[in-house]
């Protein structure tokens, strides 16, 4: 009995440092996943920093994006304004070109008929000159006849009383 019990003496001692050994094992296996859900909480933390990091960047980025889309709208306006100026622009150009050479063409024509007229004018006043000459001429003439007539009046009145 004594020898039985040295055996399970010897069989409980080994069932021992076999579970010391198992319990060893596991607390170094607590241990190491500990460490694994420290690191792991540590590196949730940082990544719900950079997420929240991120988030904010999105979001000033969302802003600037808004910012410059409407920037981009107010300058298609102005743009689509200042292309409807510049077409006005170029259309009143043209009116006034278009005018212009009307107003030109109609000086020309003005000038031609002044240039016209003038000629006309000097011919005119020639013309006036010959007639003047030639009424001068005609009025020497008359008086020349009405002096003959006088004369011959007062040389026949001697006759006629």
């Amino acid at each position: 009995m004594y020898l039985q019990a040295e055996q399970d003496k010897a069989s409980k001692d080994h069932q021992i440092r076999n579970l010391n050994d198992e319990i060893s094992h596991q607390d170094e296996l607590i241990n190491k996943l500990n460490k694994e859900k420290k690191a792991l909480q540590e590196q949730g933390q940082k990544t719900a920093e950079d997420l929240q990091g991120t988030e904010d960047k999105v979001n000033h980025l969302n802003k600037v994006k808004s910012k410059l889309e409407q920037t981009l709208d107010e300058l298609e306006d102005s743009l689509e304004r200042e292309k409807k100026l510049r077409a006005d622009v170029d259309k009143n150009k043209r009116k006034i070109e278009s005018d212009l050479k009307l107003a030109q063409e109609a000086v020309a024509d003005l000038e031609k008929n002044k240039k016209e007229l003038e000629g006309n004018l000097g011919k005119k006043e020639k013309e006036i000159a010959s007639l003047n000459a030639k009424l001068e001429e005609e009025q020497a003439l008359v008086a020349k006849t009405q002096k003959t007539v006088k004369e011959t009046q007062v040389s026949c009145m001697p006759f006629l009383s």
